[in-house]
This record gives structure tokens, C-alpha cells and sequence, in this order.
């Protein structure tokens, strides 16, 4: 197996059919988009998500930072939807409640549409292994790379894939 690189700052990234996903949200466009097709729950939910993106990057431990990470994105995504989830459960147990439950789970699905799927564990081994090969890279820096590449993965299971290789 041949591995070709190319460098991205110190950490290589292989050349061949692997390629960084972005993800990054423009959430404006798809308020618009929402707004115009007159789905207030959609648009409502999109709005939800940009404020939250708005209270990351006011946030005073972001204040560092210039901008929002696909990884960032992702992790706000996933504990926006959760709290919608929680709070859809705790609504479905009152008797007064169903329909707020109703709209908290809505909600939760259209922010849920945001995330992206996470990779399959083949997936990632094989770009531990494309990354791994011919290269004397540490753990930790095939794991940084591995994060950057599938941000909304499991950093355990990262970790357990490319412990493997070592």
C-alpha cells in the first residue's frame, strides 16, 4: 500500500479519496430558505440554533477564538437537541403537556436534520490507516487528525481505532 501525504501544518493528510468535510452551517440562509416556504416550525428551530451560535462566540471562554469549528457547530447541535429531547420526555409524562411535548420532539428532529451522520468504523480505521502508514506520526497526532476529519464522531472511538495501529 502506497501512502501519500500532503502537508497540512505538521500533520499529514492523505492525497488520495479522503477529504476534509465541512460542515459548517450557514444558518441565515437557512432561516431564509424556511421563512420563505412559510415553515414557522423549521424557521423557528433555525433560529433557536443561530442563537446558541450567537452565545458561543460572545461566550468569554470563546473570546479567544475567531472562529466557530465544524466540531463547535456539531457540539452545539447535539446538546441543543438532547435538552429539546429531555424536555420533550419530561412534557410527555404530564397530562396537560402532549402538545408542547409534540412540538419539543419536532424541534428536536429538525435541529437533529443538522448533524451530520457520524462515519462508520471502517471508515475511520481506514483513514487511521492511510494517515498511519509510512509516517512516524505520535497517538495523539493521528487522533487530532482523526478528529478534524470526522468531527462529529466519538473521541473514544477514535482513540480505541487508532490505538490499534500503535
Amino acid at each position: 500500500m502506497v501512502c501519500k501525504t500532503i502537508y497540512a501544518g505538521s500533520i499529514p493528510v492523505p492525497d488520495s479519496s479522503f477529504k476534509i468535510i465541512y460542515v459548517m452551517i450557514d444558518i441565515d440562509k437557512l432561516i431564509l430558505s424556511a421563512t420563505k416556504e412559510r415553515d414557522i416550525a423549521r424557521r423557528e428551530s433555525y433560529k433557536m440554533v443561530k442563537s446558541k451560535f450567537q452565545e458561543w462566540k460572545t461566550s468569554k471562554e470563546n473570546a479567544g477564538k475567531k472562529e466557530m469549528t465544524d466540531a463547535d457547530q456539531i457540539k452545539i447541535l447535539k446538546k441543543l437537541k438532547a435538552e429539546y429531547e429531555a424536555d420533550a420526555s419530561m412534557y410527555r409524562t404530564k397530562m396537560s403537556g402532549q402538545d408542547i411535548a409534540k412540538q419539543y420532539e419536532e424541534t428536536a428532529v429538525i435541529i437533529g436534520g443538522l448533524i451530520p451522520a457520524e462515519a462508520s468504523e471502517a471508515d475511520i480505521e481506514a483513514y487511521i490507516s492511510e494517515i498511519v502508514c509510512g509516517s512516524n506520526m505520535q497517538l495523539k497526532d493521528v487522533i487530532c487528525a482523526t478528529k478534524a476529519k470526522f468531527p462529529s464522531t466519538d473521541g473514544k472511538i477514535i482513540a480505541t481505532l487508532a490505538k490499534k495501529h500503535f
